[in-house]
């Protein structure tokens, strides 16, 4: 009888300690638990954006199993109650996106791929408001869970519609303006407007990653012109000159070129050149000089003295018969000035020696 009674002790002690295993346990597991659901809500709260998980029941039905304590601060809802947060979420999505926002999510869950959406929020305050989710699936009791993030990308859509807004304007700019601008990296173009291709008779297509050496008539030039240019262009300075060019289809054509680096201490950027068609007025000098030339020919030949002066005083034109008849030194010559002649031919003619 009293082994009786020892056995049955032992066995209780057993069980006792049994059981104080299992508490210590269970309040270690408990403790461990509340530790990492402390630690995965101070991650959650430090991500910018709304973490939740996103669960499809057997039935085919959606709803939320978590949705990260900053809902409020993304969407106006609170997510005391995340089972019936999906409907409440899917309630203020903006109108016109509603529909790519229910068949993206229908598409992932079709396919079992992650899932991806940008679309307009009404936030419960009326504030619209641009989001970008993302969420991977996988299997929990052999049922699909999707684990995700909403960001919200308000500003960074905003600065996108900006960027667009300029880059349309400057691209209106560019094609409206009559110098042909041109971005030249590596010596091709990458860049052309639409100026450009009028002046030089070519496409986009065709000045696109096209040698800038093709576009010069004699073909030493382009050298010349680099050497010259990017001595200057490394200073942050503008080079500017004017040179014969040709047309796609071989015309020669006189260009202003106008050309710097988009940042001197980064020159694989490229440099910005403009092109302007100075084909005319080059021409018109041109005729002007050999006018001149035969102008002064012909003076030249002539037996009279020739002064030719403009209102002003000043003398453009002489002949030197002009010159021998009065005797008149190169000094005042050189002076060009219309009185200085006369004055000095008055004293040649009054003065008896």
């Amino acid at each position: 009888e009293w082994e009786s009674d020892e056995e049955a002790f032992v066995s209780l002690l057993s069980s006792v300690a049994s059981e104080m295993i299992i508490n210590d346990e269970r309040n270690n597991a408990l403790e461990a638990l509340q530790k990492s659901e402390e630690k995965f809500r101070g991650i959650t709260q430090n991500i910018p954006g709304l973490v939740y998980q996103f669960h499809v029941s057997k039935e085919g039905s959606y709803s939320l199993n978590y949705v990260s304590d900053n809902s409020f601060r993304y969407t106006g809802l609170d997510n005391t109650h995340p089972e019936n947060y999906f409907e409440r979420f899917a309630a203020h999505v903006h109108q016109e996106d509603f529909h790519s926002f229910l068949s993206s999510i229908n598409d992932s869950v079709m396919k079992f791929s992650k899932w991806e959406w940008q679309g307009r929020f009404n936030r419960t305050d009326g504030e619209t408001r641009f989001f970008h989710g993302i969420s991977q699936p996988r299997l929990l009791d052999n049922e699909i869970v999707f684990d995700g993030v909403v960001f919200d990308i308000t500003e960074q859509r905003k600065a996108e519609e900006k960027f667009r807004e300029l880059a349309g304007l400057h691209q209106t700019i560019l094609s409206t303006i009559t110098v042909g601008v041109s971005l030249l990296v590596d010596k091709k173009f990458r860049f052309v407007n639409t100026a450009f291709c009028r002046i030089y008779g070519c496409t986009e297509e065709e000045a696109i990653n096209s040698s800038v050496s093709d576009y010069y008539y004699f073909p030493g030039t382009a050298g010349i012109v680099a050497r010259s240019a990017y001595s200057i262009l490394e200073n942050g300075e503008v080079f500017s000159t004017e040179v014969q060019m040709r047309m796609k289809n071989g015309t020669p054509i006189w260009v202003n070129l106008v050309g710097r680096y988009l940042d001197p201490s980064n020159k694989p950027l490229g440099s910005i050149w403009m092109s302007q068609d100075i084909t005319a007025s080059k021409e018109a000098s041109i005729a002007l000089k050999k006018n001149e030339a035969v102008l002064m020919a012909t003076m030249e030949a002539m037996n009279e003295g020739i002064l030719v002066n403009t209102v002003d005083g000043h003398v453009d034109h002489y002949n030197s018969r002009f010159a021998e008849i009065f005797s008149m030194p190169e000094e005042i010559l050189l002076k060009r000035d219309q009185q200085g002649y006369v004055d000095f031919a008055m004293k040649q003619m009054t003065d008896p020696h």
